[in-house]
Protein backbone atom coordinates (compact mmCIF):
# COMPACT_ATOMS: atom_id res chain seq x y z
CA UNK A 1 0.00 0.00 0.00
CA UNK A 2 1.25 3.50 -0.80
CA UNK A 3 2.46 5.74 2.01
CA UNK A 4 -0.18 8.36 2.91
CA UNK A 5 0.57 12.03 2.26
CA UNK A 6 1.34 14.24 5.30
CA UNK A 7 -1.45 16.42 6.67
CA UNK A 8 -1.32 20.21 6.51
CA UNK A 9 -1.33 20.65 10.29
CA UNK A 10 1.63 18.27 10.67
CA UNK A 11 -0.22 15.57 12.56
CA UNK A 12 0.13 11.98 11.58
CA UNK A 13 -2.53 10.50 9.35
CA UNK A 14 -4.42 7.54 10.65
CA UNK A 15 -5.58 5.04 8.11
CA UNK A 16 -9.14 4.01 8.62
CA UNK A 17 -9.69 0.27 8.39
CA UNK A 18 -11.86 -0.76 5.50
CA UNK A 19 -15.33 -1.77 6.59
CA UNK A 20 -15.84 -5.51 6.47
CA UNK A 21 -18.93 -6.56 4.57
CA UNK A 22 -20.98 -8.82 6.75
CA UNK A 23 -23.58 -11.08 5.23
CA UNK A 24 -26.22 -12.78 7.28
CA UNK A 25 -25.50 -16.44 7.67
CA UNK A 26 -28.23 -18.80 6.57
CA UNK A 27 -28.23 -22.44 7.38
CA UNK A 28 -28.63 -24.31 4.11
CA UNK A 29 -30.41 -27.63 4.26
CA UNK A 30 -28.68 -30.39 2.33
CA UNK A 31 -31.92 -32.11 1.33
CA UNK A 32 -34.88 -30.01 2.40
CA UNK A 33 -38.19 -31.83 2.74
CA UNK A 34 -40.28 -31.63 -0.43
CA UNK A 35 -43.23 -30.21 1.49
CA UNK A 36 -41.37 -27.06 2.55
CA UNK A 37 -41.72 -24.00 0.33
CA UNK A 38 -40.38 -23.84 -3.19
CA UNK A 39 -40.20 -27.01 -5.25
CA UNK A 40 -38.03 -26.66 -8.38
CA UNK A 41 -39.61 -27.82 -11.62
CA UNK A 42 -36.40 -28.31 -13.59
CA UNK A 43 -33.82 -31.04 -13.13
CA UNK A 44 -30.41 -30.98 -14.77
CA UNK A 45 -28.94 -34.43 -14.32
CA UNK A 46 -25.81 -36.18 -15.53
CA UNK A 47 -26.55 -39.87 -16.13
CA UNK A 48 -24.26 -42.84 -16.34
CA UNK A 49 -24.04 -44.63 -19.69
CA UNK A 50 -26.29 -47.40 -18.40
CA UNK A 51 -28.91 -44.90 -17.24
CA UNK A 52 -28.75 -43.06 -20.57
CA UNK A 53 -29.27 -46.34 -22.45
CA UNK A 54 -32.25 -47.23 -20.26
CA UNK A 55 -33.83 -43.82 -20.91
CA UNK A 56 -33.13 -44.11 -24.64
CA UNK A 57 -34.72 -47.56 -24.79
CA UNK A 58 -37.72 -46.38 -22.74
CA UNK A 59 -38.16 -43.38 -25.05
CA UNK A 60 -38.11 -45.64 -28.12
CA UNK A 61 -40.65 -47.98 -26.53
CA UNK A 62 -42.92 -45.05 -25.65
CA UNK A 63 -42.64 -43.67 -29.18
CA UNK A 64 -43.41 -47.07 -30.71
CA UNK A 65 -46.52 -47.48 -28.56
CA UNK A 66 -47.72 -43.93 -29.23
CA UNK A 67 -47.61 -42.95 -25.55
CA UNK A 68 -48.81 -39.48 -24.57
CA UNK A 69 -48.20 -37.38 -21.47
CA UNK A 70 -51.08 -36.33 -19.20
CA UNK A 71 -51.56 -33.13 -21.23
CA UNK A 72 -52.05 -35.18 -24.41
CA UNK A 73 -48.69 -34.48 -26.06
CA UNK A 74 -46.91 -37.42 -27.70
CA UNK A 75 -43.67 -38.51 -26.06
CA UNK A 76 -40.99 -37.29 -28.50
CA UNK A 77 -37.96 -36.51 -26.36
CA UNK A 78 -36.15 -37.51 -23.16
CA UNK A 79 -37.80 -34.82 -21.04
CA UNK A 80 -41.26 -36.00 -22.09
CA UNK A 81 -40.19 -39.60 -21.42
CA UNK A 82 -39.16 -38.67 -17.88
CA UNK A 83 -42.44 -36.79 -17.45
CA UNK A 84 -44.40 -39.85 -18.70
CA UNK A 85 -42.49 -42.13 -16.30
CA UNK A 86 -43.26 -39.82 -13.37
CA UNK A 87 -46.94 -39.64 -14.33
CA UNK A 88 -47.48 -43.34 -14.96
CA UNK A 89 -44.91 -45.48 -13.21
CA UNK A 90 -44.18 -43.71 -9.94
CA UNK A 91 -46.47 -43.91 -6.93
CA UNK A 92 -45.98 -41.70 -3.91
Amino acid sequence: MAKPLPRIDGTETIQQPKPVEQRPTQKKLENPPASEGYIPRNVDVRMSRAQARILRDKLRTLQDTGAKTADGKPVNNRAQAVRWILENEVTV
